[in-house]
């Protein structure tokens, strides 16, 4: 199933971070999409980006309380291609 979900991965990244200062100076070539509710952020990076860079530059802004991938369920993956 690993193999599966990482074919269809979206490679966008939740993050959160305590005591944070402001993401605004986030200026990774990687990062395609950024958006930030309450401290709560979600990056889609490129296909090329690697996940500890990104985890590395937000460690500078505070401490990292929270930071995963956001993998597709296979009832999404499923949808994906029945569609396409």
């Amino acid at each position: 199933i690993k193999p599966i979900k990482k074919e269809f991965a979206t490679n966008i990244f939740e993050a959160e971070l305590e005591n944070y200062t402001a993401f605004s100076n986030l200026n990774s070539a990687e990062i395609l999409q950024q958006k930030e509710v309450d401290g709560h952020l979600s990056l889609r990076l490129s296909a090329k980006a690697e996940a500890n860079d990104l985890a590395q530059e937000l460690m500078q802004f505070g401490k990292l309380t929270l930071f995963k991938e956001e993998v597709p369920s296979l009832n999404d993956i499923f949808i994906q291609k029945v569609q396409s």
